[in-house]
C-alpha cells in the first residue's frame, strides 16, 4: 500500500479517536474511586478511541518508512486540526466560527506548500 494511503489513515484515526475521547468523558465519575475509574475504563467510547490510537500509531509507522519526518507529521496532525475543526459543529454541535474557516484554509495551504517541496510528496494532479 502507498505510504500516503497511510497517513490518511493516520488522519482519520486520530479525529476519529479525539471524538470518541470527548465523548467518552461525559460519562467521566464525578466522584473518584477505584470503582468508578475501573468502571469508566470500559467506557465503549473510550475503548474504541484506544483502537483507534493503536491504528494511528500503526499506520503512522508505516508511512514513516518512505515519507520525510517533517511532512508526515504536519500533515497528520495538521489535517487531524482541520478535520476536528470541520466535524465538531456536525458531530459535537459546538459553533461553526469563520475564523475556524479560516484557519482550515491557511492550514491546507500550509500543508500544500510542505508537501510541495518534498521528494516524497506525491504529485497532486494524480492524487
Amino acid at each position: 500500500m502507498s505510504s500516503w494511503f497511510y497517513l490518511i489513515l493516520a488522519v482519520v484515526t486520530n479525529v476519529s479517536a479525539n471524538f470518541l475521547f470527548k465523548t467518552a468523558m461525559v460519562q467521566f465519575p464525578k466522584e473518584i474511586t477505584v470503582g468508578t475509574l475501573l468502571r469508566f475504563a470500559f467506557n465503549p467510547n473510550l475503548l474504541l478511541g484506544a483502537i483507534c490510537c493503536a491504528i494511528l500509531l500503526a499506520s503512522y509507522l508505516m508511512a514513516l518508512r518512505q515519507i520525510e519526518l517533517a511532512v508526515s507529521y504536519a500533515f497528520v496532525i495538521s489535517l487531524s486540526l482541520v478535520g476536528i475543526a470541520v466535524l465538531s459543529p456536525i458531530i459535537l454541535d459546538e459553533p461553526l466560527r469563520f475564523r475556524t474557516l479560516a484557519g482550515a484554509a491557511l492550514v491546507i495551504a500550509g500543508i500544500l506548500v510542505i508537501t510541495s517541496s518534498s521528494k516524497s510528496a506525491p504529485d497532486l494532479a494524480k492524487v
